[in-house]
């Protein structure tokens, strides 16, 4: 099943009338039904509502006064937001998004998404929920007045069209944003400029006056560092300003594409108090989506001008172990059409340096161009050059060189940062001392996330050596996120005078389960590398979430597989069975507060499976980790929580499919029959006729997952890769195939393997009653081609079939025989091999790859011990 993407977007509160009444709202089972595309609800006053014993707890306790709102709709067809505005006075408590688990059981079939949004006065914000098909709810907890506005829309950013355009305020303001999740909405006027991926903001200036919308300084990938120059990753935005009637009609005052610096854009249009203009920004054709700024000012001065080393901080972060020269770049923003000239100089009486001796005295002028003069970069952004000479000392802290900005005309002003420093650390060879190397005092450290912080030793060895600028880095394979789970700083410094330094990294406690995680860091920059590792410990506790458990396992070297099936309770409790070589073997255990349970699973007469359950996230996510007692096989497999439910939200690829693609002479032939609960059998027969049911089940994307074990467990096979959604359609499935040399011959350990091997899956629809299976056989009349294997030449037979999809041949010496089964798609049949003596019949099997309107045909195979030959029934 596809999962949409919700965005719910809660902004800021404003006054509100009370209601005397208890809202009608006051109980999920009377939540007030959003039926339309865009609607505005009366205000409720959560003040006068109930804290009901049908409520679900959040996070183990009563939620007190609530009231609900329900979406209805099945959230299954394609993306879609679910923008919600709720406005408050007194607001004070939380918002909680829901889905309908059990649609026949609304008061306590309610799980929640894991998600809490606080309500605050003045706060903003936005969230995003997977949906899984199930009737979304949201209930909000708290006190004060609340009105809600919803609107329903093919997009996934709030303000992704004009009527939900993000507030800008103020009469010079900058903005931060992202446009990755924006599209060209189908309620938005074309920029006039190319573009996509629009975000609107409307912003109301308070004077009469020359305005201007820019978004300069825009990066992609975010900011780069000062050191590494500006190329490569400048946002190419789009831009336009239009002017919002009271009716909502948008009138173009200006747009632009590269007005702005480098590819940035600019509009400045003249502004009338108390008028609302809308701003749409986009990515230029071609430019990929990402981060930008935006600009909104009064255009009548020459600019706020400062240092910029792409942090907006005042250190510029060119540390310096060597002599050179290092870029000091002065930028402006806010700026109207005018030039502006200041001064940048070294500021020698705030530099523990020495100028002359570790650094050259420098004060030149900054010239700013016009911005209208042929949009010149130097209108936004010049570039200067500072002289580090390198001290000449032992020092055991870096010293400073500070820069500083003066002089600015009347016209313009000063921004911060105006002053700003580099750091010079001694300038002879890094580490004369080859031999003096480094080491990691702690190289395994396990924290709990709400440590905060920890600091990692890193220690010289041996005689003092010279300075050594030091590197660290993070190592691909880590599971822990930067910014989500850590900070670490990546630069830092082992002074000549000291044999040790502390790392210092920030741990995030994001209050939200999930397993343990682990980061590795390299240390570099002397002579080798050293690695150390910090694991940090989950310390929230797992809330279970109810749901049905699928998973295929293999085990025993992967010669073996099963199939598991269990269900997950309120409570943690887990009752299921493993299937496997023809057994249902049961089990029940409970998880853990750390989410985790293991159960045994006795097989008799050989020793027992082990079986692990682990929580992965807070939302569904499980890994199962299934260990063979009597064998050294091993195998993890991950799973979600499938929460279909067969009457309300059934499984959408529930129904028949087919496929019989001969690749590799692997399993030409397959039906699989999918319930409105997700789960999967797959019918089918290998290449020397052994037949073989698999079990299996859809997952969250629209896939299927399905396996067996054959030849007493000397063999599996199994079959992964979406399924159709519709008559017509087919899509590529992978095959993976363990099984001996020769079927039935325990002996022989040799395994031969598929891996990866793709066939065509189709949709299939059982013909109705008096209609023949095959579309292309109207007129009853058909042919069947068999070819290869221990044929000499091609045979084509003349086919009849009845309206009872009975297939006859005419008699004659190859004896043909056909059999189809309607509902499943499958036929079978024999005929004798020519020429044989005695003669020796082949039996054959295929299956209907029935696609309305382009070639419908039936595929399959006939075999003579391992040779194999191809059967294809179809028109004459």
């Amino acid at each position: 099943m596809k999962n949409t993407l919700l965005t719910l977007a809660l902004f800021t509160f404003s006054a509100l009338a009370a209601q005397a009444a208890a809202p009608v709202n006051d109980i999920a089972a009377k939540a007030i039904k959003l039926t339309s595309n865009y609607q505005v609800l009366p205000a409720v006053d959560l003040s006068t509502a109930t804290a009901a014993s049908t409520d679900p707890l959040v996070n183990g306790v009563s939620a007190g006064k609530t009231v609900w709102y329900k979406l209805p709709r099945t959230m299954n067809d394609g993306l879609v937001t679910w923008s919600l505005t709720i406005t408050s006075t007194t607001g004070v408590g939380y918002a909680v998004p829901f889905y309908q688990h059990d649609p026949d059981n609304p008061l306590t079939g309610l799980v929640s998404y894991g998600t809490t949004y606080n309500i605050a006065a003045g706060q903003t914000g936005q969230f995003l929920v997977g949906v899984s098909g199930q009737p979304m709810m949201l209930m909000i907890a708290g006190t004060g007045s609340v009105q809600i506005t919803h609107r329903l829309v093919p997009a996934t950013a709030f303000n992704d069209f004009p009527s939900t355009a993000d507030v800008i305020s103020g009469d010079r303001s900058t903005i931060s944003s992202d446009n990755t999740s924006a599209s060209l909405s189908a309620d938005e006027p074309d920029l006039g400029v190319p573009g996509t991926n629009t975000l609107w903001y409307s912003w109301t200036p308070a004077f009469s006056d020359t305005a201007a919308v820019d978004t300069n300084f825009s990066f992609v990938n975010g900011p780069p560092q000062f050191d590494q120059g500006v190329s490569g990753n400048v946002h190419d935005t789009v831009l336009a300003v239009y002017l919002k009637s009271p009716q909502g009609a948008l009138t173009l005052v200006g747009n632009d594409d590269n007005s702005g610096w480098q590819t940035n854009s600019r509009v400045v249009f003249t502004a009338t108090a108390g008028q609302t203009y809308l701003i749409a920004v986009g990515s230029g054709l071609g430019s990929a989506p990402g981060e930008f700024v935006v600009n909104c000012y009064r255009a009548n001065t020459a600019g706020e001008v400062y240092l910029y080393n792409g942090k907006e901080g005042s250190d510029l972060g060119a540390s310096s172990v060597d002599r050179g020269t290092h870029t000091i770049a002065v930028v402006r923003r806010y700026v109207g059409n005018l030039p502006l000239t200041c001064t940048l100089a070294t500021d020698n009486a705030n530099s523990t340096a020495t100028v002359g001796v570790d650094y050259q005295n420098l004060s030149t002028s900054v010239v700013f161009a016009n911005p209208s003069n042929a949009q010149a970069d130097s209108a936004w952004r010049v570039d200067k050059l500072v002289t580090l000479l390198g001290a000449t000392a032992v020092v055991t802290s870096p010293e400073e060189v500070a820069v500083k900005i003066s002089n600015i005309p009347i016209a313009g002003t000063l921004g911060n940062p105006s002053v700003g420093v580099f750091h010079l650390f001694a300038s002879q060879p890094q580490n004369p001392n080859k031999t003096d190397a480094v080491r990691v005092e702690t190289p395994e450290v396990r924290v709990s996330e709400s440590v905060g912080s920890l600091s990692v030793n890193i220690v010289r060895d041996g005689p003092s050596g010279g300075f050594v600028d030091l590197n660290c880095s993070m190592v691909n394979g880590s599971t822990a996120t930067l910014g989500e789970d850590f900070y670490y700083t990546g630069h830092f410094p082992l002074y000549q005078a000291t044999t040790s330094q502390a790392l210092y990294h920030t741990i995030q406690d994001d209050n939200v389960f999930e397993p343990e995680e682990s980061v590795t860091f390299k240390v570099s920059g002397h002579a080798g590398s050293v690695f150390y590792t910090i694991s940090i410990e989950d310390d929230d506790p797992f809330i279970p979430t109810t749901g049905l458990l699928t998973a295929t396992l293999s085990y025993a070297s992967k010669a073996r597989t099963g199939q598991l099936y269990a269900a997950v309770n309120t409570s943690g409790g887990v009752t299921g069975k493993f299937i496997a070589m023809g057994r249902s073997i049961p089990f029940s255990t409970k998880l853990d507060w750390r989410g985790k349970a293991v159960a045994l699973l006795p097989i008799p007469g050989r020793a027992s499976l082990s079986l692990t359950i682990q929580a992965t996230d807070a939302t569904g996510g499980f890994s199962f980790t299934l260990v063979d007692g009597g064998s050294q096989g091993a195998d993890i497999a991950t799973a979600v929580l499938q929460n279909y439910s067969a009457k309300l939200n059934p499984c959408p690829e529930a129904g028949r499919y087919t496929w019989g693609d001969l690749i590799n002479s692997l399993a030409s032939v397959n039906t699989a029959l999918v319930s409105k609960s997700g789960t999967a059998s797959v019918a089918g027969r290998m290449m020397d006729g052994t037949a073989y049911t698999m079990t299996g089940y859809i997952d969250g994307e629209g896939t299927l997952t399905a396996a067996t074990s054959l030849y007493g467990g000397l063999g599996c096979i199994g079959f992964r890769g979406p399924l159709p959604l519709a008559d017509g359609q087919a899509t590529s499935l992978s095959c993976k195939a363990f099984r001996p040399t020769r079927a039935g011959d325990a002996s022989k350990l040799e395994v031969k393997s598929w891996d990866n091997i793709t066939i065509n899956g189709y949709r299939y629809t059982p013909p109705a009653i008096d209609q023949r299976a095959l579309d292309c056989w109207s007129g009853g009349n058909g042919k069947a081609t068999l070819s290869d294997g221990p044929l000499m030449s091609t045979l084509t037979k003349a086919l009849t079939v009845s309206t009872k999809n009975i297939v006859t041949a005419p008699l004659d010496a190859e004896k043909l025989k056909i059999t189809l089964v309607p509902s499943t798609g499958m036929f079978s049949g024999s005929f004798v091999l020519p020429g044989s003596s005695p003669a020796k019949t082949l039996t054959f099997c295929g299956v209907l790859t029935d696609i309305p309107g382009i070639n419908s045909l039936g595929e399959g195979y006939f075999f003579d011990g391992l040779k194999i030959g191809t059967i294809t029934i179809g028109k004459p």
